[in-house]
């Protein structure tokens, strides 16, 4: 048997499908209510997720499928009331259980930050950079998110690939008429412990696996489907040339 387990945002509920050997369909097998919001999951062990989301001061929360919680880790920052310490939780979270770590991002912040699965140990900190970041006004009890007429940089895709973090922004809530959006790929290496140059040519990815992604690109106002295995490089200290160092 093979399990999937869907996070409804929303409705804040894992949905848990079913596929059964020889047969296509998935059947639904049941859901499970969550005791926090649900910005975004990752599959831990086949009983347990990840899921990320502002619960009694916590951001991450690891949950069984029963629904109970089994801990909680990542703080929200001190500074912030809790009306808008559920503002800026919502965002992206990408696991990486071999490396015993999870990767946090949120919608208004550049922020990015690491922590350690097994004991929710924050172990790195840093901001994307450039980054349209949004001024989060927060009065305690009412929360302001603002942007210019350039739009802010909303996190669109966040993975590892190999020895990399890999997240990828576009602008949202443009209002300057631009009629070409901008992808940003960010790139950070973790043998190396630097980022890369922000690449400004790649389309959005949806990873397949470690090595491999889908991009989807509109030409001409058609819509093209292509295949593409995914390597990145960073120049190596004290040399010239690039190394690749995610490949």
């Amino acid at each position: 048997d093979q399990q999937l387990v869907v996070l409804d945002r929303a409705l804040r509920r894992l949905s848990i499908l079913r596929r059964q050997d020889g047969a296509i369909p998935l059947a639904f097998e049941r859901s499970v209510a969550l005791q926090a919001s649900s910005e975004g999951l990752c599959v831990l062990t086949p009983g347990t997720v990840l899921v990320y989301g502002y619960r009694t001061g916590k951001r991450l929360h690891v949950v069984n499928l029963e629904g109970s919680v089994l801990r909680s880790f990542a703080p929200v920052d001190s500074i912030y009331s809790p009306m808008a310490a559920d503002q800026v939780t919502m965002g992206r979270i990408a696991c990486n259980p071999q490396r015993d770590e999870v990767i946090v991002s949120s919608n208004s912040l550049a922020t990015i930050q690491a922590f350690r699965i097994s004991t929710g140990k924050l172990t790195w900190t840093d901001a994307l950079k450039p980054f349209r970041a949004m001024r989060v006004i927060d009065r305690g009890s009412s929360v302001t998110l603002e942007s210019d007429r350039a739009g802010y940089s909303l996190i669109a895709r966040m993975f590892y690939m190999n020895d990399c973090r890999v997240l990828q922004t576009v602008y949202d809530a443009r209002q300057d008429h631009a009629t070409v959006d901008t992808v940003a790929t960010y790139t950070y290496s973790l043998g190396q412990r630097v980022w890369m140059q922000v690449d400004l040519t790649l389309p959005l990815l949806f990873q397949l696996d470690p090595k491999q992604a889908i991009s989807v690109e509109i030409e001409d106002q058609a819509l093209g489907i292509a295949l593409n295995h995914v390597t990145t490089r960073v120049a190596a200290p004290g040399a010239a040339r690039s190394a690749t160092v995610c490949k």
